[in-house]
């Protein structure tokens, strides 16, 4: 049958979008269960989770993360039950570009400010992010700016202009892509990245940090914080946070359960979510 999603691509509602993400999460849920994995729902999640039991009201991200070896043991194995969800993860997927795996809904694209996806283009999905060991003895910031630094060297060069940018955003990014193109190879800065993360071994140290994100804040976390956790709901859906959510949240966010400005409640993501073909 003829595909005409390019030529009329139908928009996704953010409230479907929210849907979306829930059928991915209850199938990465029952196999993390089944394998008796370590993870917690992170970042804005973890202060969704806790502050409205679900979603952020103007958010429709998700982000959970993971100790390394379960991460690892996760690429490795996890199969959807739902045919309707595929995994995108630097180990499978010579084209992919992130340091961290994007579970997804293959009904659907994003249409995002990336390049590179064009055949095999990764749809409506949450991240999980692997959490690693690190070294308190060697220079923790330096760690933090290589990480940051790789994750710009990998933007640069994938990023393409969009209607989301003002022209001469889109004028200088055209200009540094150009640039970039000639020198930097964003699967081989992906792969620096992931050496950065894994230089120390999870198992032999208690402090931790998701390096493999650059653009956070790179906090450091202690290993009980990843590894105890309590049993919370989001959505309605049971799941696992840190016993320690307190302390996490208070270092991101602060004072974590007064609301931002109304200014300031918004998606920062720069994408939108298109149908594209019938459920499997």
């Amino acid at each position: 049958m003829k595909d005409n999603s390019k030529k009329n691509p139908k928009q996704i509602p953010d409230d479907k979008i929210r849907l979306i993400i829930l059928d991915i999460l209850i199938d990465v849920k029952t196999f993390i269960e089944e394998h008796n994995l370590t993870y917690s729902m992170y970042y804005g999640t973890l202060l969704g989770t806790v502050r409205h039991n679900g979603y952020i009201p103007w958010d429709v991200d998700m982000d959970i993360a993971m100790p390394r070896p379960d991460y690892n043991y996760f690429l490795e194995n996890y199969i959807p039950k739902n045919k309707n969800i595929t995994m995108f993860d630097e180990k499978h997927c010579n084209f992919y570009h992130f340091s961290w795996a994007k579970i997804c809904d293959n009904r659907t694209v994003c249409d995002e400010h990336y390049r590179g996806y064009k055949k095999n283009p990764y749809g409506i999905y949450f991240d999980i992010f692997p959490i690693d060991g690190v070294d308190l003895s060697k220079d923790i910031n330096k760690k933090r700016k290589k990480s940051r630094i790789l994750m710009a060297m990998s933007c640069l060069a994938r990023f393409k202009p969009s209607s989301f940018f003002p022209l001469n955003y889109n004028i200088g990014l055209v200009i540094s892509t150009i640039l970039f193109s000639w020198s930097v190879n964003s699967i081989k800065v992906r792969d620096k990245l992931i050496a950065l993360s894994t230089d120390v071994d999870y198992d032999s140290t208690d402090d931790l940090l998701i390096t493999a994100d650059g653009p956070q804040k790179l906090m450091l976390v202690k290993k009980q914080w990843i590894e105890e956790t309590i049993d919370a709901t989001f959505e309605g859906i049971p799941c696992k946070i840190s016993k320690y959510y307190d302390t996490l949240l208070k270092n991101q966010y602060g004072d974590y359960m007064t609301l931002p400005p109304e200014n300031k409640r918004k998606d920062n993501h720069t994408y939108n979510s298109y149908y594209y073909k019938k459920d499997k």
